[in-house]
């Protein structure tokens, strides 16, 4: 058995060590920013990023000190913090925890960027080269996939929304039990249910994602109606049950958690102008800067959708000679079928032609938007799309940016781009070389900016203190993740939150209770908490978003219960008398 293990592994490398070394390089491009400090440098701002540190340092700890990895006991005071509050690939915190153990939860969090974009483009060449035979296809697809801009931008932050590796798997899983490619019912229909489930152990958002899309998938199929009767309900029964698989967390939370889900004029703005697949990122190193001046989105993070304006051609070229491509296998493992059941897989082109349409459409959101400062076409009486009566359906109403549909555009893209490359291939080498350069410039990642996170010198010090306590960030919410991640080197319990949307009740009441701080009623609620140390950020008291801090300053040295103790950086420490 070892002997045979050996030998296939051997097989492997020996046909793949090109396409990993290369998918290898350009992973390690896209995250090259926080290469020369890995171990604590995190790209983008801080913002979703710092929580989604802070959540897989947590993990990590959890599971090395034995406690629940999805409940933080120290923070949400006086109650306790459901992680599976916000959308997060909690399977990929699980299997980097050694990582966090060794150096640092930071690192941890670089290396599921890090293999999210690996995998995301050695699975899209695994599923381009078994329906192809071409690797060149393979790569360029996966290549498309890995470096796409929308992929790109979601590095600022969305750990859960970079992490697309198993959408491959998905559509492959999808596409051999829509071909019926295994007999058995083991082996039909249980990489679907493994493919679903570990679609949406990385987010819930592509999980229903993929549902909706992969139902338009299976329709385009053009079975035979009684195909659909006799098997349609087993794919779903797949897909469902792994999707609940996936979905236990967030089930688990849903008692103590209140999820809340969005109206109208909250999911509205996020609606995808069709310009947004079409305008390069203003990322990219050569002219990112002209895009960001010729197309200023304020929202760009959410609407980066280029799909490259090469892979569309070479997208293109796939439709138009897939029936002259010499490395579309006549009967190919995972291959579509037309009406008498005989394997197509040219027709397949146009099903993955079909599916990014779909997914584009429903990326538009609720109504169009359009020119350049992304307005609704008709702001008063607008001509509702697909999407906005998708939004009424139960549970959707929970998804707030409609956008993200766009990465099954992106994929299908890519895969069709890896088509027609390996049509320029079997024709011309050098051509296919210059193609895929050109693919490459196009979206080449560029300005990506990073920044140092480490434990701040209040955690530190809050470290350092030997008499326990439960402490208070005030204002309440002003520095959340900032805190949590703090949390991680002090082990002090705080209120704190995990979304802003689904606000835990006990955060709730702690941030109301606290809203006119130093206010007599305030100071009753933080002690009947017994909060003990009270720790004001000055630089959030800015008149803004709070009273400004020399109105403030003024009213805490009135207050008789209150006792000074530290001052470090911005804030400033307090104790009951």
């Amino acid at each position: 058995m070892t002997h045979v293990l050996n030998h296939r592994f051997q097989h492997w490398l020996r046909r793949d060590w090109l396409a990993l070394l290369i998918f290898v390089i350009a992973a390690a491009v896209s995250i090259y920013p926080v290469l020369p400090a890995v171990r604590w440098h995190v790209i983008g701002w801080p913002g979703d990023n710092v929580q989604y540190v802070y959540m897989t340092g947590w993990v990590a700890e959890a599971l090395r000190t034995g406690q629940f990895s999805l409940l933080d006991p120290h923070l949400n005071y006086p109650g306790q913090l459901w992680l599976p509050a916000t959308d997060a690939p909690f399977l990929s915190m699980v299997l980097v925890a050694p990582f966090a153990w060794l150096f640092t939860p930071t690192l941890a969090y670089n290396v599921i960027l890090f293999v999210s974009s690996f995998a995301s483009g050695y699975f899209t060449y695994l599923w381009l080269f078994r329906v192809t035979g071409s690797r060149f296809a393979g790569l360029v697809s996966g290549l498309s996939f890995l470096l796409s801009p929308y992929r790109i931008v979601h590095s600022y932050g969305h750990l859960q929304l970079i992490s697309t590796q198993f959408i491959p798997l998905f559509f492959w899983a999808l596409d051999n039990a829509i071909a019926g490619v295994r007999r058995s019912a083991v082996g039909l229909w249980l990489p679907l249910a493994g493919a679903t489930a570990l679609v949406g152990a990385m987010s819930q958002y592509y999980l229903v994602i993929c549902a909706i899309t992969g139902a338009t998938y299976a329709l385009l199929s053009g079975l035979p109606w009684r195909t659909y009767v006799q098997r349609g309900w087993q794919w779903a029964l797949a897909i469902g049950t792994g999707g609940l698989l996936s979905a236990w967390p967030y089930l688990l939370t849903a008692r103590d958690v209140a999820y809340t889900g969005y109206n109208l004029e909250e999911t509205r703005i996020w609606s995808a102008n069709p310009l947004d697949f079409i305008m390069p990122s203003r990322l990219h190193p050569l002219w990112g800067s002209v895009m960001e001046q010729l197309y200023p989105r304020a929202t760009w993070i959410e609407h980066t959708l280029y799909i490259g304006l090469i892979a569309l051609g070479l997208a293109l070229l796939g439709l138009v000679y897939r029936r002259q491509s010499p490395h579309l296998h006549p009967h190919p493992p995972s291959s579509p079928l037309d009406h008498s059941g005989v394997a197509n897989p040219s027709r397949g082109l146009w099903r993955w032609a079909g599916v990014a349409l779909f997914a584009l459409i429903l990326a538009l959101g609720t109504d169009l938007h359009v020119g350049m400062e992304n307005h609704a076409l008709q702001p008063t009486q607008p001509v509702w799309l697909p999407t906005y009566y998708l939004a009424h359906l139960p549970g959707i109403s929970f998804m707030r940016t409609w956008s993200r549909f766009g990465i099954i555009t992106v994929f299908f893209v890519s895969a069709l781009a890896g088509v027609g490359a390996g049509w320029v291939w079997s024709r011309s080498r050098g051509m296919g070389l210059l193609c895929l350069a050109l693919l490459c410039l196009d979206v080449a990642p560029g300005r990506i900016v990073h920044f140092t996170l480490r434990p701040r010198a209040i955690d530190i010090w809050l470290a350092q203190q030997p008499v326990p306590g439960a402490v208070a960030m005030l204002p309440a919410g002003a520095s959340n993740y900032d805190d949590m991640y703090g949390s991680l080197n002090h082990a002090r319990a705080m209120p704190a939150y995990n979304h802003p949307t689904h606000l835990p009740a006990e955060f709730r009441q702690f941030a109301q209770a606290t809203h006119q701080f130093p206010d007599a009623a305030s100071l009753v609620a933080l002690r009947q908490m017994d909060l003990r140390y009270i720790i004001v950020n000055r630089t959030a008291f800015d008149g803004i978003q709070a009273p400004k801090w020399p109105d403030i300053a003024v009213q805490l040295a009135q207050q008789q219960q209150l006792q000074q103790i530290a001052e470090i950086d911005q804030f400033t420490v307090f104790v009951w008398r």
